[in-house]
């Protein structure tokens, strides 16, 4: 029986609807993309649920059976149009998926930094922590930029996914991109560094864009 990690996911009424991936993955393909827009229809919060969870949240919360709030629905109806579109593409691989999706940015000027810069990194790549950090100024910030992707409230299209330790990336330098044991981290493969919703749809996710 796979168990699923339960501990770091933020269940909590700010979810307005959620959106199902279908990728063609089974393991991706179990999971949601919950979020909820702010006032303006930008995104303001976004995590990548299990069905499980989610099936929880909506009983927990008395959410319709559609995973929608109808009035959030109706009032930012092309916001939320936009989202299920940008996700329906993702699924599809599109690299571009996420490029005109409007995102609040909160927190410290070094968290918001750090988030904008990791939606510069590209579909289908990876930058470490140290690498992100000098990118932004910052070259000795590594350890604060993994808060900054522990902390991300907008998981996965504020893409803190592809943030990687060192360590991976010397390993898939020296075994070469696609190999099936870089370390040997349990069934899955490349130990691609923490993920606050696990690190095995960390793997997932990076393994789907072609990353690793």
């Amino acid at each position: 029986m796979n168990t699923i990690r339960t501990s770091a996911v933020p269940i909590s009424e700010e979810f307005s609807t959620a959106i199902r991936l279908s990728t063609g993955r089974s393991f991706l393909d179990e999971h949601y993309f919950a979020y909820s827009l702010d006032d303006a229809g930008s995104l303001s919060r976004g995590w990548i649920m299990h069905e499980l969870l989610w099936s929880d949240f909506l009983e927990r919360h008395g959410v319709g059976s559609s995973g929608s709030n109808k009035r959030l629905v109706g009032s930012l109806a092309d916001a939320h149009t936009a989202v299920r579109e940008a996700i329906g593409a993702w699924c599809q691989q599109d690299p571009d998926a996420f490029q005109n999706l409007k995102i609040t940015f909160t927190g410290t000027e070094f968290l918001k930094a750090a988030r904008k810069a990791m939606c510069k990194v590209p579909f289908g790549e990876m930058v470490t922590y140290g690498e992100l950090a000098a990118e932004i100024g910052h070259p000795r910030a590594s350890r604060a930029i993994g808060t900054a992707c522990a902390t991300n409230p907008v998981a996965l299209i504020v893409p803190c996914h592809r943030i990687i330790p060192q360590s991976t990336r010397t390993q898939i330098l020296r075994k070469g991109k696609g190999s099936s044991k870089v370390i040997d981290v349990g069934n899955y493969g490349i130990d691609v560094g923490n993920y606050a919703i696990g690190s095995k749809l960390k793997y997932e996710l990076l393994s789907f864009e072609g990353a690793i």
